[in-house]
């Protein structure tokens, strides 16, 4: 989130709100990084307590952990989200060599589900085999009905093979116990208090026949899709495609082309990448990091802001200085299109300085994420023109061109290099950080630079769905109740302040320098985190679980990690421009090429009365002042 220096809109009062944005990783807003690149799928190593593989199939489990889906033994595992502008859905892979056999390792794990749908939240996936064998795709129903589930049986397989007439034609009967043993190794996940599933599968490598595996040359042809079905209570159902690899374009086909997969591999190769960027790794100097500073036009601007990004570095051998170029872009805070899906991107995302070479200052090391000698260093100094975008102000005549921008801006970063390649190229993340005691932003919805969709219309219908953790109405801390909620202590000799926050400097006009550590997300798991999930329906629709279900496609999220100092007995939040469609599922319809607004409220509870509607006080006061009256009435009669 890059911020000016302008008056929030944020409400402030005693209590103390710190917000840090959710950092939202992709392969962000642009072209899917490696559309028709390699990928290599490593061997499994485990960790040094417990080498080798995870083995979930095993009963009873080899080792305590073994029937969990976050087994540590997947360390070192290739991991991909499916959509290039959302991590909700993520494809993990490596591959297992015991003796003379050899096995892939895939895991699946949706961390994002609407509602969860019984027989209709599905896996597909796609393998093309050695010679001239026919191209498969293997179809998982996930679960018969939702329930929480550790490791168990899959409810249920399908197989299509691809004809030569060039369609996709379903084998039946299809009987997994003998046409295919080895998907019994196939166990689920489900966690129906947080909406999340997750499906790993073992497939044996072999030129026996299907009954023994599947004959995987290298590289081999693969593809997947998981399918996350939910229903709207206005009537309606509704999908999201997560596909690692095309989605079919035409309304009621099923898989894509074989012809259009991609290709892995199950050995080592430089070709696969060896550089990648995450979204800690991207972001300010500044004190909040979150600030973009300048002087407010029209007098002259002294403040620079410094940027910078982090690459890791995956392989043994140093990179070079200046090996590593960067692009910088900044778009409205809310949720986007992909990058690649809009006729101009120039209208969601304008680039910081384009004719500014931004590279890595030193050399970075094998194995290792550039620190701040070695990372990509920016200073940015906003020019008038950019200055006049973040104020009411009207431009001077000069800046042609210009438009009005939020306050509230993301962040994204792309890098390139001759000879280099890159596992994760680009990356964004909503950046934020701001106080208060009653939360409350605004957020752009916008389908700008897309074309109408192809049911043709208007607007375009957009679903917003909202997830919630560690965010309950009620909260009992082991105080009792109106107790100060413990929050994680801070280092010794530092401020109070979110894990993973920079550390403050001195205030100065042109912005304290902080240290620039990537920060470490996954260490805010235990706050509390409001996210809103954004899709958009494409206008196609397909047959899901036997009913016809609109598609619809991810756009980028946005939301916050929020911090509260004091008495706190509970959570109030609210999305409002959006009209309830189903459980934390809301629904906006936006003209085409254009934008809505919606906003987030969050309010830390911290007194019993603040529960209290509005309404009701105004009801009480007026009864006692009735009952003032009426006694008063008597005391005088």
């Amino acid at each position: 989130m890059v911020a000016s220096n302008q008056r929030r809109r944020d409400i402030r009062s005693r209590h103390m709100l710190r917000v840090l944005a959710v950092a939202a990783l992709a392969l962000g807003g642009l072209p899917p990084v490696g559309a028709t690149q390699t990928v290599c799928f490593p061997n499994a190593l485990g960790v040094p307590a417990a080498p080798g593989p995870p083995q979930w199939w095993t009963t009873p489990p080899d080792k305590p952990f073994a029937h969990r889906i976050d087994d540590p033994r997947w360390n070192g595992s290739w991991a991909s989200s499916f959509s290039s502008t959302v991590d909700d859905v993520r494809l993990r892979a490596l591959e297992w060599v015991n003796g003379g056999s050899t096995s892939l390792l895939l895991s699946w794990q949706i961390s994002v589900d609407p509602s969860l749908d019984a027989d209709t939240d599905s896996l597909f996936v796609g393998f093309k085999e050695a010679g001239t064998a026919a191209p498969i795709v293997i179809g998982v129903k996930v679960y018969a009905a939702p329930s929480d589930r550790v490791a168990d049986p899959a409810a249920d397989f399908a197989l299509w093979r691809w004809t030569t007439a060039g369609t996709w034609q379903q084998q039946s009967p299809f009987t997994p116990s003998t046409d295919a043993p080895w998907l019994a190794d196939t166990k689920v996940w489900v966690e129906v208090s947080t909406h999340k599933w997750g499906v790993n599968m073992r497939v044996p490598v072999s030129t026996a026949g299907l009954s023994s595996g599947l004959n995987l040359p290298d590289p081999f042809q693969f593809w997947s899709e998981a399918q996350v079905a939910y229903s709207l209570t206005t009537g309606g159902f509704a999908y999201v495609p997560y596909a690692w690899g095309p989605v079919p374009s035409a309304t009621g086909v099923k898989f894509p082309d074989p012809s259009t997969w991609r290709s892995a591999r199950l050995t080592p190769d430089p070709s696969c990448g060896n550089v990648t960027i995450t979204a800690s790794g991207i972001g300010s100097t500044n004190v909040p990091s979150s600030e973009i500073r300048f002087t407010t036009p029209p007098a002259p601007n002294n403040i620079t802001n410094t940027l910078f990004a982090k690459p890791t570095n995956l392989a043994s051998v140093p990179i070079a200085a200046n090996a590593i170029s960067a692009t910088l872009l900044i778009a409205n805070w809310g949720s986007q299109p992909d990058w690649n899906q809009v006729s101009d991107p120039s209208k969601l995302w304008k680039e910081i300085e384009p004719a500014t070479p931004k590279k890595n200052q030193a050399q970075i090391g094998g194995l290792q994420t550039a620190d701040d000698m070695s990372d990509i260093r920016f200073a940015w100094l906003l020019d008038e023109c950019t200055r006049y975008e973040f104020v009411s102000a009207a431009p001077p005549s000069t800046c042609i061109g210009s438009e009005k921008r939020w306050l509230h801006q993301c962040m994204q970063v792309r890098l390139s290099g001759p000879g280099i390649q890159f596992v994760s190229a680009s990356v964004y993340r909503n950046m934020d950080f701001v106080s208060a005691s009653r939360f409350e932003r605004d957020a752009e919805i916008t389908i700008r630079g897309l074309l109408p969709s192809a049911g043709g219309g208007q607007d375009r219908t957009m679903y917003l769905y909202t997830e919630l953790f560690n965010m309950p109405s009620r909260v009992t801390p082991p105080g009792g109740r109106g107790a100060v909620v413990p929050q994680p202590s801070p280092q010794p000799g530092r401020e109070r302040r979110p894990a993973g926050t920079t550390p403050a400097a001195p205030a100065a006009a042109g912005g304290g320098q902080a240290d620039s550590v990537p920060i470490p997300v996954d260490s805010l798991a235990s706050y509390p985190t409001y996210r809103v999930h954004v899709y958009r329906e494409t206008g196609d629709s397909a047959l899901v679980g036997g009913v016809w279900r609109r598609r619809v496609e991810p756009q980028t999220p946005f939301g916050y990690y929020v911090r509260h100092d004091g008495a706190l007995i509970g959570w109030r939040t609210v999305l409002s421009g959006a009209e309830p469609v189903g459980p934390n599922l809301y629904r906006v319809r936006v003209a085409n090429n254009g934008s809505v607004t919606v906003r987030t409220t969050i309010q830390a509870v911290g007194h019993w009365w603040e529960l209290v509607p509005t309404l009701w006080w105004i009801v009480a006061i007026v009864v006692l002042l009735l009952l003032i009256a009426w006694r008063l009435k008597r005391t005088h009669a």
